[in-house]
């Protein structure tokens, strides 16, 4: 948490981490489960946001106002090389069917940013394709 105060970056805690909730971060990412576990959006978050894998996390996400998703596996990924991935086609349809902010996450490098912006996503997240 220091070194993104440093930094300017802002720090969300994964809803699995051992009392996520109870840090003082700057919001809280939750796992498809504990999204749907949600009956509305809990107080005391500056930003609330969510992994998502098929349309009814996405609408649930919506509906309890969720800030933004990342939506996933879009690409073939070493990090889930088990997940069978989405795809550009269905990524796109699943993005026209929600008004939230969506990033795609997936086997992302820098080179898919333009093409998850052009079917309607504000961007791209990732881990391995960064570093």
């Amino acid at each position: 948490m220091p070194l993104c105060k440093a930094k300017g970056a802002r720090l969300l805690i994964n809803s699995e981490v051992e009392n996520a909730r109870q840090l003082k971060a700057d919001g809280l990412h939750l796992t498809a489960i504990d999204l749907l576990a949600l009956q509305r959006k809990p107080e005391g978050y500056r930003w609330l946001s969510a992994s998502c894998h098929n349309l009814q996390q996405l609408k649930h996400a919506e509906k309890v106002g969720i800030d933004f998703v990342v939506l996933s596996p879009v690409l073939v990924t070493k990090t889930h090389p088990d997940a069978e991935p989405l795809g550009w086609d269905a990524f796109k349809l699943l993005v026209r069917q929600v008004n939230i902010p969506i990033y795609a996450l997936g086997g992302m490098r820098k080179i898919h940013c333009q093409k998850a912006q052009s079917l309607g996503a504000q961007g791209i997240a990732g881990i391995t394709g960064f570093l």
